[in-house]
């Protein structure tokens, strides 16, 4: 089976999953599609298209993808949140070693400093990012997130971590850029609407800032990647590789 009959395949088998039952479906049949979408992601081959019907297949993937990512980071922080012992309940999330490796690469590319205070946008119910940037080069941030849920959730899970004076919780979107200082700034993959989140980044940032910004490696699978029209009044600098199952690279960029 080639390429596009793989990914077809595929958004035939997710199309029927909305978000309701994404919500209502058990996990763990969830998690049945996930080595599927790994091996699909693992391919990267450039003259792949949006022909064929792709396009459509992209976005059932896409939209599935998200609604999972959602899922397992709500469940895994009801899971922190029940724990008597917290952490080891973090660090057995499907993704944290991987997260912990990309999180180190990631630093090495930007440097945040310890006193930096950092604004994730994008955050989510699980702000694992933050987390571990905490933990391991004990910088502050502040996680913004526009859905409520989400929001009161991942700050539930930094009280019961013990991190709630080094990690604060936004419930708003990037318009919120402007009305705290922030030295250091990481934009979510997911983080829409993309266009509208980097302006109001640009409008809230000074040239020196230290700006990351998150975008799926390879074929638009997993989530539309930020195109160049997204980061207009921005200049890239260096960017680091996906690592592990996390199929992210990390660009860094500066104001002009």
């Amino acid at each position: 089976m080639n390429y596009q009959e793989r990914v077809l395949e595929l958004a035939n088998k997710l199309e029927n999953y909305s978000p309701e039952e994404i919500t209502d479906t058990p996990l763990e049949e969830l998690l049945s599609f996930l080595p599927f979408l790994e091996e699909i992601v693992q391919d990267t081959n450039p003259t792949h298209n949006m022909d064929g019907g792709l396009e459509n297949a992209f976005q059932v993937i896409q939209g599935f993808y998200k609604g999972l990512i959602i899922r397992m980071e709500k469940d895994q922080a009801r899971k922190i949140l029940a724990a008597t012992k917290p952490w080891p309940w973090l660090r057995n999330y499907y993704f944290y070693k991987d997260y912990q490796d990309w999180v180190t690469r990631e630093q090495s590319l930007v440097e945040f400093a310890p006193y930096d205070r950092v604004a994730y946008i994008g955050g989510g119910a699980l702000p694992l990012s933050l987390i571990l940037y905490q933990h391991l080069f004990g910088i502050r941030g502040v996680s913004i997130e526009r859905d409520p849920e989400l929001a009161e959730l991942s700050w539930k899970v930094l009280q019961k971590l013990d991190l709630a004076s080094h990690i604060q919780v936004i419930h708003g979107d990037e318009t919120f850029l402007a009305e705290i200082e922030f030295e250091g700034f990481i934009v979510d993959a997911q983080a829409q609407p993309r266009r509208q989140v980097f302006n109001h980044l640009h409008a809230a940032t000074l040239p020196e800032a230290k700006i990351v910004f998150r975008s799926y490696y390879g074929p638009p699978i997993l989530c539309p990647p930020v195109q160049a029209e997204d980061l207009a009044g921005f200049e890239r600098l260096d960017q680091c590789p996906p690592t592990g199952r996390v199929k992210n690279i990390s660009v860094a960029i500066r104001k002009l």
